[in-house]
């Protein structure tokens, strides 16, 4: 795995599309610069002050089938937690987290420094998968995530 300027893990050579009207408008820009934005099946951070590409984050596949294609990214959200503004030093960005909605009804909880997914959420659902629709942070000792999800 390659590493951007940031040090931020990425995935190498991946070229990344426009988002995608399946993506449902999916974004958040965090009080310290950075802009993630859901583009097909891939989360993508970019740093708006300079307006270079930070990393690219590919939500994985559900189950076992490596060739079938990752369901649309459909909400995004940073973690409200304290970060320092230098995204430089590597300090800095041990506590900067993501959370990640899809269509198949999973919430992944990135961590953005090293590029690997903490924690996995999954709304069961009677009558198929229903997928998330948007998250939200909400204050609590420690944080709350509320999600609203849907067909």
């Amino acid at each position: 795995m390659a590493t951007s300027r940031f040090g931020f893990p990425g995935v190498a050579g991946m070229l990344v599309g426009p988002p995608a009207k399946e993506n449902n408008g999916s974004s958040h820009c965090s009080s310290h610069g950075l802009l993630a934005y859901g583009a097909g099946s891939s989360i993508v951070v970019v740093d708006v002050r300079s307006m270079q590409l930070v990393t690219v984050l590919p939500m994985p596949c559900p189950g076992s089938t490596a060739f079938q294609a990752a369901p649309f990214v459909t909400a995004v959200q940073w973690t409200p937690e304290g970060l320092q503004s230098d995204l430089a030093d590597e300090s800095s960005t041990g506590n900067l987290r993501l959370a990640v909605g899809d269509r198949q009804g999973r919430i992944a909880i990135w961590n953005v420094g090293n590029g690997e997914i903490g924690t996995w959420l999954s709304l069961e659902a009677e009558k198929g998968r229903l997928g998330i629709q948007d998250v939200c942070w909400v204050y609590g000792q420690p944080w709350l995530l509320l999600a609203i999800h849907g067909t």
